[in-house]
């Protein structure tokens, strides 16, 4: 086990070491790697879920905004749209 797992450094550990590197440590490698290429332009889009856009947009009020960009019809799909209980972790 590295000493720094569930990290992007525990994930290189394992790697230098030949290991296999755990979960918590790929998952870390993942979520670098996802959010590297967000930030350096290399992702366009990423998926948000429903219920927390629509959380984010009211605590914005931003609706108008996307009334225009995205159309009432898209708009209005996204405010009604079920939401998703989540898991307690």
């Amino acid at each position: 086990m590295a000493s720094k797992c569930g990290t992007y450094a525990g994930w290189n550990q394992h790697r230098h070491r030949g290991d296999k590197p755990c979960g918590e440590c790929t998952s870390a490698q993942a979520d670098y790697v996802r959010e590297w290429r967000i930030r350096n332009g290399h992702t366009k889009s990423v998926n948000v879920p429903v219920e927390v856009l629509r959380e984010a947009l009211e605590s914005l009020n931003a609706w108008a905004v996307l009334y225009e960009h995205l159309g009432a019809d898209m708009v209005d799909a996204i405010k009604h749209a079920p939401v998703a209980r989540r898991e307690a972790a």
